[in-house]
């Protein structure tokens, strides 16, 4: 993933875009969302995901995601970053490493930042680690078993979130979500 180019956001007329619903706790007035992806691939088999990139993980280097989020943040003033990947949190150290160079390089001041994984693929380490490198969200998923919900509980608690929504589904059961 190393060898793809940024993306052309210099072609975007940005203003077309709507703002991210938790605009309010931005710093600026006319913040600008970006996506970014810095993984594809998972290699679970949810039945509701769409695995658009196959379940072969591959990842950019995490100095060469944090050259993007520089790029972002100084040239399009971007306050806020959805991480696009299907399971931000794949690789532990991977994400610990991401996070670290974020917060050496002082970006963390700079935006606010989510993304979509498994509760499974998270520890307090990891939590805290994203909370300081900027990590907000504003909505949880999880299914109705009890293990589940306790562990989505922990990670809210440990965030400070304990106020989001929280989606509860069957669906997301081990049993049922998988192909």
């Amino acid at each position: 993933m190393d060898t793809l180019p940024m993306p052309a956001w210099h072609l975007f007329d940005l203003k077309k875009y709507k703002e991210y619903p938790f605009r309010d706790k931005m710093i600026n007035s006319n913040p600008h969302e970006f996506l970014l992806q810095t993984t594809r691939g998972c290699p679970y088999l949810c039945k509701f995901c769409s695995r658009n990139f196959g379940n072969k993980v591959r990842q950019k280097s995490p100095n060469i995601v944090v050259e993007e989020i520089a790029v972002l943040i100084n040239l399009f003033n971007a306050q806020y970053l959805l991480f696009a990947d299907e399971t931000f949190t794949i690789n532990k150290e991977y994400t610990k490493k991401l996070c670290t160079l974020i917060i050496e390089r002082g970006l963390n001041k700079k935006i606010s930042w989510s993304c979509a994984t498994r509760v499974d693929k998270l520890d307090k380490e990891v939590l805290m680690l994203m909370k300081n490198a900027g990590f907000e969200f504003d909505l949880a998923f999880t299914s109705v078993l009890k293990r589940a919900i306790l562990t989505l509980w922990f990670a809210l608690q440990e965030m400070d979130r304990i106020w989001i929504p929280i989606q509860n589904s069957w669906r997301l059961n081990e049993r049922h979500s998988h192909r």
